[in-house]
């Protein structure tokens, strides 16, 4: 313990005379208490052990007691956190799932905060509604700001048109909205028939519709191309790769990249063949994302044609 700096010298000297049944027992004192013995109290509980007056309660009363040159110390009952492990677990096993559990949470927790908030906001803004009386006259709508991304949260309420806890598996993307909100809204969608996207407003209105089998998903930040259907996903990263393909069916959580596997090499090629079509068709090549060199660091104006300036996009490592 000396070698790994969790007691000092002199104190271990001290407790290096303890009977070697006392030595074990005061480790396991001090690692379920977390804390050392000074040089004082291993001066007294070499005595005592020498005079076989050594018990474990006067262990962890001594252990226990505070010391003004040691740090503070945090405890939990063994008894309130036992029930959440598996019984064979020790105490340093616990404490290790715990540690990683807090390190963990250290990392994320302004993700959580912003979930929290976020959660009081909406009720808060739901509430509101209520007591104005607008709730049947209000569509509301919650979605991620990553809307071009991959499985975003999409939640809808209007109670006047749509059935309330219905649940669908139809493919969408956020292109899909503005002409789902012109539908929802009885407007006329003639100007918009150029753009890429389809409504389902049927869907939300509670009616079985099957929807496309496919969505292509663009990424205007950075040159990544995606196309997926129920059971396939392919990603292109312009312009070496490296390029993705998983079958969701089979490998629901995308651990195995079967890019180079010749039984897929057809499907890829098909849909490779139907996303190059797709871009072809809606990309507006004044901000065509697979010819900007994204470093992932931030943008520091506009893209394409319209940067406002020489160097668009952050060094790589040096966020904006």
């Amino acid at each position: 313990m000396v070698d790994e700096c969790r007691i000092a010298f002199n104190p271990a000297v001290e407790i290096s005379y303890l009977t070697e049944e006392h030595q074990k027992m005061l480790k396991d004192e001090m690692d379920a208490c977390q804390a050392t013995p000074s040089l004082t109290q291993s001066r007294t509980l070499k005595q005592m052990s020498q005079t076989g007056t050594l018990t474990r309660e006067y262990r962890h009363h001594l252990l226990t007691e505070e010391k003004p040159n040691q740090r503070q110390k945090f405890f939990l009952n063994q008894e309130d956190v036992q029930r959440y492990f598996p019984k064979h677990y020790t105490p340093q096993q616990m404490q290790q799932v715990i540690i990683h559990l807090l390190h963990t949470w250290q990392h994320k927790r302004g993700y959580y905060a912003a979930v929290t908030a976020m959660d009081r906001g909406v009720g808060r803004l739901l509430d509101r509604l209520e007591e104005k009386g607008l709730v049947d006259n209000t569509l509301v709508i919650f979605a991620a700001d990553n809307g071009m991304n991959v499985k975003v949260p999409f939640l809808v309420r209007w109670p006047s048109v749509m059935p309330a806890g219905q649940v669908s598996q139809r493919m969408v993307s956020a292109y899909d909205f503005f002409p789902t909100l012109l539908d929802l809204l009885e407007l006329d969608a003639q100007q918009i028939q150029h753009l890429p996207g389809t409504s389902f407003a049927d869907t939300l209105r509670g009616q079985e519709v099957c929807g496309r089998q496919e969505v292509v998903i663009f990424d205007e930040y950075g040159p990544v191309r995606m196309i997926r259907s129920r059971r396939y996903k392919y990603i292109h990263r312009y312009p070496y790769g490296p390029d993705k393909f998983y079958d969701l069916e089979n490998d629901p959580g995308e651990e195995s990249n079967r890019i180079d596997d010749a039984a897929f090499a057809p499907q890829i090629l098909a849909m490779r063949r139907r996303m190059e079509r797709w871009f072809n068709r809606y990309v507006d090549p004044d901000v065509d994302g697979s010819r900007e060199g994204v470093t992932g660091s931030g943008q520091l104006c506009s893209a394409g044609t319209y940067a406002q300036q020489l160097q668009k996009y952050a060094p790589p490592g040096k966020n904006s």
